[in-house]
């Protein structure tokens, strides 16, 4: 009898208790639940050409979802087709942030704040005779030696190579800037790099990225001469009626660090800071040639570009 007492009670004890835990744990398990339904979602649209940077873009979102940890972000790639859909209906359809080419139609009133990201640049340069020794070391993956690659002072144009080849777009218009010979080739964008590669007494006009390309080949270069590439400047915008945290996200793309991640794409930042050191001296003395150059309006740039293109091409046939 004084046996069954004894488990009466324990059975009492232990029905109370769980009387007691089980709200608790309801409302822990709501209490988790909580920021997950309370998340924001912040759509980041990616359009046009962005130089290769989709990629530090998503890297970027994800270090932001990571500090906010009530806010989802949802980068996606879009075609013109969508860009379309927001003038039928820009309220159901506009992202919170927008990046995007100088090359690309973007209406004025979409966009609440526009800031340049980063950017591309060029450089007219031939095959140095040395060839560069690889040293993992670089911001770019790859580290010439000094005697691989020209200083930053140009040497004298009478030295320059009488075939110069570049890109059939903007390639006539950057020889003209820096008053190349004439007689220049212009070739398609796709041919241009494999062109220099097999024409080894050739100089080229070549993009950041295409010298990057050729860095990784272990083929070095000497610079001619840098210009600035303010044709390849990626842009991002913050959207009319986004949500606040659009703007932060914006922010975090400005920050330092975020635009020293710009050199992975080979690309360079557009708010100043130095991504290259002395030991790349073509990167830094196109850098120093971006420093000092000009980054258009992003959305009056391209009826601007087409009216010098068509003269420096007028020039150039």
């Amino acid at each position: 009898m004084k046996k069954r007492n004894i488990w009466v009670v324990l059975a009492i004890i232990l029905w109370l208790t769980v009387l007691w835990y089980f709200p608790l744990l309801f409302r822990g398990r709501e209490q988790a639940d909580l920021p997950r339904a309370q998340r924001e979602l912040l759509t980041v649209w990616l359009y046009g050409d962005t130089l290769g940077a989709d990629g530090w873009v998503r890297d970027q979102a994800a270090e932001f979802q990571k500090k906010n940890g009530n806010i989802s972000v949802w980068v996606r790639q879009v075609t013109h087709e969508d860009l379309m859909l927001l003038r039928e209906d820009y309220r159901q359809t506009a992202p919170d942030v927008l990046i995007f080419g100088a090359d690309a139609q973007i209406d004025a009133a979409w966009v609440r704040q526009v800031q340049p990201l980063g950017m591309a640049g060029y450089a007219l340069v031939r095959r140095s005779q040395t060839q560069i020794t690889p040293a993992p070391t670089s911001l770019f993956g790859v580290t010439p030696v000094p005697e691989a690659s020209a200083a930053a002072t140009a040497p004298p144009q009478e030295s320059w190579p009488g075939k110069i080849v570049a890109d059939d777009g903007l390639g006539a218009y950057y020889l003209q800037m820096i008053s190349a010979p004439g007689g220049a080739q212009l070739l398609e964008k796709a041919q241009l790099l494999q062109y220099f590669q097999q024409e080894e007494e050739a100089a080229a006009l070549l993009s950041t990225r295409q010298i990057r390309s050729l860095f990784a080949q272990k083929i070095g270069v000497e610079v001619l001469q840098a210009v600035p590439g303010s044709d390849l400047v990626i842009f991002g915008a913050v959207m009319q009626e986004s949500i606040d945290a659009a703007e932060d996200f914006l922010r975090q793309l400005l920050t330092e660090k975020a635009q020293r991640g710009l050199a992975e794409c080979g690309l360079f930042s557009a708010q100043g800071y130095r991504l290259y050191g002395a030991g790349t001296p073509v990167m830094q003395a196109v850098e120093t040639a971006l420093t000092d150059g000009w980054i258009p309006d992003a959305l009056r740039w391209p009826e601007e570009r087409k009216t010098l293109l068509h003269a420096a091409q007028a020039m150039y046939k």
